[in-house]
């Protein structure tokens, strides 16, 4: 097969500095913020049927009653490539297998790794296809906003892939929320005793019993996990009328603003609509809950008809208390009983990291970035579409011209231009709290973000630091004890 490539010179022309709103946020992957990161897969060739075999599954499959049952295709002892500029890192003997739920049922699938060893202190990986996501960056920028808030937060990057020398096109890459990386991300010793909770199943509202909605993180393959901890702090939330009755056991300001994020980015697959998609993390530090998003594909008016049959234009103009239509109890609890801090942490992050005039350039730097291999992608191969290896499933709908339009416009009821829902919920949330959209806009040009990830840094050099002037005091004490036995 004649596998299409595109000149390196015209690709390294076209990656341009684009990173001026994520950098200096002390971010691990700010390695691919100019590149584009080169995925190689290589296995046994005769896994390689046995995996497009394993990738043939139709919608029906993947029905909110069936999509629980789907099983990985893993492939164990393949051998995965990166290469970045003029980087090249091996791992061999790696893990790499089917990934998803419901986007299995696309004809361009996404997929999971697991290193042999680490990699930005990292080992588990995704990459995704944004299959009939016009504009393929939704993912991307939302992470990008969630790195700029000082929240701790998925990072992400573009990559092309190749397995077993077959192109596979354009992915978004991106780490995983697992314990190891969890260790890496807040610095600590171990991941023994760490109490980690994964939402899987959707329609969870915190009004009745949770576990049935999560998976425990720490589990190994072989154990149901414990999930006490779990049932402890949902029964608190479900019983709970204010701020005051979960302080001492919650991060209110990091909820406040994954709330935030959950109805600006219109992410009706997360934690205040449909109950699905997060993570609750019990931090050691201070004993206290904290939330982490993940799977941000179905944002910014994309998908929403898959679900509830509205328009996505519609969310972009939902005020929040709106946007709380199944009547969420944390939600009620933080925010619709008093609004008051949930509206200062509001304004924060229009002002820090959510508005159109830092936005829209944002998403002109990422598209500049993309845009040959978007136009890769829809690129045939003989007459075949780069990695549509679903034969059965979801029909196509993107195309190169949408992806160019979509960033600008309305394409029709169910995908949303970025710019105007950007726009649309912004001028909302003013609205709605009482911000000059104006005032607001013009403080974002002289903010400087507070990066999670440099506060980290900070935090284990204090640390370091403490524990030497700590060995340093101890040895003078020992070299004083000394002299002064020689004294006498």
């Amino acid at each position: 097969m004649k596998v299409l490539t595109i000149s390196i010179l015209l690709l390294t022309l076209v990656a341009r500095t684009f990173s001026s709103y994520i950098e200096n946020l002390g971010r691990d992957f700010e390695i691919f913020d100019n590149t584009i990161l080169n995925i190689n897969v290589k296995f046994q060739n005769e896994k390689y049927d046995e995996l497009i075999k394993a990738i043939q599954i139709d919608a029906e499959k993947t029905e909110v009653e069936n999509v629980q049952s789907l099983t990985d295709f893993e492939i164990k002892n393949a051998t995965i490539t990166f290469s970045y500029g003029n980087k090249i890192e091996i791992f061999e003997n790696s893990t790499f297998k089917t990934g998803g739920m419901f986007s299995r049922s696309n004809k361009k699938v996404g997929f999971n790794l697991k290193l042999s060893r680490d990699f930005l202190g990292r080992k588990n990986f995704k990459v995704r296809a944004e299959f009939n996501e016009y504009t393929h960056m939704r993912q991307k920028l939302s992470y990008d906003i969630l790195n700029r808030s000082g929240e701790p937060s998925i990072q992400a990057a573009f990559s092309r892939l190749t397995i077993n020398d077959k192109f596979f096109g354009l992915y978004t890459f991106t780490d995983s929320f697992k314990p190891h990386m969890l260790k890496n991300l807040f610095k600590l010793d171990s991941t023994k005793d760490m109490i980690l909770y994964q939402n899987k199943v959707e329609g969870f509202l915190f009004n009745e019993a949770a576990t049935p909605y999560f998976v425990d993180s720490t589990a190994k393959n072989s154990e149901k996990g414990n999930f006490e901890e779990l049932e402890k702090i949902t029964k608190l939330i479900s019983e709970s009328k204010s701020i005051e009755d979960l302080e001492p056991y919650i991060d209110v300001d990091n909820f406040l603003r994954h709330l935030a994020f959950d109805w600006l980015f219109g992410s009706f697959d997360s934690l205040i609509v449909t109950g699905h998609n997060f993570f609750l993390y019990k931090r050691p530090s201070d004993n206290k809950w904290i939330l982490l998003y993940y799977d941000l594909d179905f944002t910014y008016g994309h998908g929403v008809e898959e679900s509830f049959g509205m328009t996505s234009i519609d969310l972009s103009t939902f005020t929040f208390e709106q946007y709380n239509f199944f009547n969420n109890v944390l939600v009620n609890s933080l925010v619709l009983n008093d609004n008051t801090r949930f509206k200062k942490v509001l304004k924060e992050i229009l002002i820090n990291c959510y508005n159109p005039k830092i936005l829209n350039k944002r998403i002109d730097e990422i598209k500049k970035l993309i845009d040959p291999y978007v136009k890769e992608d829809f690129t045939p191969i003989d007459g075949v579409l780069p990695g549509r290896v679903n034969v059965i499933g979801k029909n196509e709908t993107a195309t190169y011209e949408l992806f160019q339009e979509s960033t600008e416009k309305h394409i029709d009821d169910y995908n949303a231009g970025l710019k105007p829902f950007i726009e649309s919920i912004f001028n909302v949330a003013c609205e709605e709290f009482g911000f000059d959209p104006k005032e607001i806009q013009e403080a974002s040009d002289s903010v400087i973000p507070v990066s999670f990830f440099n506060k980290m840094d900070k935090n284990k050099n204090s640390k370091s630091n403490t524990k030497c002037f700590a060995k340093n005091k101890v040895i003078k004490k020992l070299v004083q004890k000394k002299i002064n036995k020689n004294k006498y």
